[in-house]
């Protein structure tokens, strides 16, 4: 059976190691991006994060792999899960990401993705 990388929200580990290494991150951000295009021709992805040590490389190696499937990524910042869903609903985004681990101890963290409603 294939690994599962995603579990109830979203995919979480401890950075560095799968699946929150780079080159994972990064594939995750390609694969995103060419889902997106799927539906979108030219698709915009919001990302925020929480107050993590980690959160800004997770942040930068996920945009890199959207930027290289061509979508354009706006970053927010600190914001809270719900405030990116909001945004991405209310705003012209076709997805939002989330760098979090919510409840999770402070080393760890985590890849929340939004897509908007169709």
């Amino acid at each position: 059976m294939a690994k599962q990388f995603f579990g109830t929200d979203g995919i979480r580990g401890v950075p560095g190691t799968p699946p929150l290494d780079d080159a994972t991150l990064q594939a995750v951000g390609r694969a995103v991006g060419a889902f997106l295009h799927k539906k979108h021709a030219r698709p915009h992805a919001l990302i925020a994060m929480d107050t993590r040590e980690s959160g800004p490389h997770i942040a930068a190696i996920l945009a890199a792999g959207l930027q290289q499937s061509d979508v354009a990524v706006t970053f927010a910042g600190v914001l809270t899960t719900p405030a990116v869903a909001c945004l991405v609903r209310q705003n012209d985004f076709d997805a939002g990401v989330v760098i979090s681990a919510s409840h999770n101890p402070f080393h760890d963290n985590g890849v929340k993705l939004f897509l908007t409603p169709e």
